[in-house]
């Protein structure tokens, strides 16, 4: 990302503090655009002040702390500070002893996005100011960007300041720092999430578990008693959940199951005389169809009570059979 040796870009980072301290001074606007971010210049478009209509111009006031609010990212009292010491592009002996190339800190916000920072103040309730400073590398240069309060005594105290973790007197060492701090950063992202899932096992193991189902035995067409496997095959589950209601009876001769006799309706033919056979024919139809107008009661009935098809088939099939117990 950067060529030049640290020591160059902490001068060329000063060099360019220098002029826009100056510009900032002088108000000298348009000037200033040339030497700023392209956010500081997308923020000055829409916000910078707008001159009175009814008069033509605004209290000074009021048109600096404008000026100030479009040039910086907060509201403080750094751009009254900046105008009060009337920073030249000659500095005094005073200034120089802060504007220099040893209190340069750099920065990474990401591998993309390297600040620099160069004191040349303290504020009035303590701490250090410096002009935020981005680097533009399709530009090769660094570009003006805000001007910020650090919670530092003094501009050497910047980059040794715990509250600052990621700056640093040179460029390499910022880009080790970030590097740190984002291997922190996800190392303990991963112990909170082993210790999220950890305290769920501990969550769920206070209750009782339940135990798993034992298989249920079926009967094979030779009559031997055989227990389902778990395969996980639908079928097989249902067949062990239907298979706990079946009698308990041997399988016929031909393989067939018992019970498919007695699920076949039984007429009520009577041998001998058709007459006979035909009145029968009519009570079975009948029977039948009061059977079917009860079953659908029935049904309408369960799914307004909310029983499921599964539970309506079981008491159906248990009722039936009970019946042909009697």
């Amino acid at each position: 990302m950067l060529q030049e040796p640290d020591n160059v870009h902490s001068r060329r980072a000063v060099e360019t503090a220098i002029v826009v301290l100056h510009l900032r001074t002088t108000t000298q606007i348009d000037e200033l655009m040339r030497y700023a971010s392209v956010e500081i210049q997308q923020r000055w478009e829409y916000l910078g002040p707008s001159v009175d209509k009814s008069s033509g111009r605004q209290p000074a006031g009021m048109l600096f702390k404008q000026i100030d609010d479009a040039l910086q990212w907060q509201s403080d009292d750094i751009g009254e500070y900046i105008r009060h010491e009337h920073f030249a592009l000659e500095l005094t002996e005073e200034q120089k002893d802060v504007l220099c190339p040893e209190n340069v800190a750099f920065e990474y916000i990401d591998y993309q996005t390297l600040h620099a920072y160069v004191p040349f103040g303290h504020g009035s309730t303590g701490g250090t100011m410096a002009v935020d400073l981005v680097w533009e590398g399709e530009d090769k240069r660094w570009a003006y960007f805000n001007v910020r309060l650090f919670e530092a005594a003094t501009a050497k105290e910047l980059v040794k300041s715990e509250k600052y973790p990621l700056l640093a007197a040179t460029v390499v060492k910022a880009l080790q720092n970030f590097e740190s701090h984002k291997t922190l950063k996800a190392e303990e992202s991963g112990k909170i999430g082993r210790e999220d899932n950890d305290d769920d096992d501990d969550y769920w193991s206070q209750f009782v578990q339940p135990e798993q189902p034992t298989p249920a035995s079926t009967k094979t067409n030779n009559g031997t008693a055989k227990k389902n496997t778990a395969s996980g095959s639908d079928n097989g589950s249902d067949n062990d959940y239907w298979g706990q209601y079946d009698d308990d009876g041997g399988s016929s001769a031909d393989g067939e199951n018992d019970h498919a006799a007695e699920l076949e309706p039984k007429g009520l033919l009577v041998a001998g005389s058709e007459t006979q056979g035909r009145l029968c024919d009519e009570q079975q139809g009948a029977i039948l169809q009061s059977v079917e107008l009860s079953l659908q009661a029935a049904a309408v009935a369960s799914q307004a009570s909310g029983v499921l098809e599964a539970e309506f088939l079981q008491m159906a099939y248990q009722q039936f059979h009970a019946a042909k117990r009697q």
